[in-house]
C-alpha cells in the first residue's frame, strides 16, 4: 500500500523491519523453543499415558510433534529464500512487481467454480 502511495522510503524500511522480525521470531526464537521441547520436555515432564490425571504424553507424541514443528521450520526456510530474492530486488533497485492480479485471481475462481458445479449437476 505504501508503495501506491507513492513512499518508497517509507515502504524499504517497513520491508527491512518485517525482515528483521522474520528472522528473529522464525529462526531464532522458534527454533529455541524446538531445542528445548527436544533437549528438556523428556525430563521435565516425562513420558507417561495416564488420562485420568490429564497426562497424554508418549514417544509417539513427542516425536510427532517435533516432525511437525521441523517440518514447519523447512516451510519457513523456503518463504526465507523467497524474501531474501525480494530483499535483493530491493537493494539492486529494480524494484519488486506485484505478481499477482485480482482480476485473474477472481476469473479462475469463477470458472473453477462454474466448472465444479456443471460436473457436479450432471449425472
Amino acid at each position: 500500500m505504501q508503495k501506491y502511495a507513492g513512499v518508497g522510503l517509507v515502504c524499504d524500511l517497513s520491508f527491512l523491519a518485517f525482515l528483521a522480525s522474520w528472522l528473529v521470531t522464525r529462526h531464532y526464537i522458534f527454533l529455541k523453543i524446538v531445542y528445548n521441547i527436544y533437549a528438556y520436555l523428556p525430563g521435565d515432564v516425562g513420558f507417561y499415558w495416564i488420562p485420568t490425571e490429564g497426562r497424554f504424553l508418549t514417544f509417539e507424541t513427542w516425536c510427532g510433534f517435533l516432525t511437525l514443528l521441523l517440518s514447519l521450520q523447512i516451510l519457513l526456510c523456503l518463504w526465507l529464500a523467497m524474501i531474501i530474492k525480494v530483499l535483493v530486488k530491493v537493494v539492486a533497485g529494480n524494484g519488486v512487481e506485484e505478481p499477482r492480479s485480482d482480476s485473474e485471481c477472481v476469473d479462475k475462481l469463477y470458472s473453477v467454480l462454474v466448472h465444479f458445479f456443471a460436473a457436479s449437476l450432471t449425472f
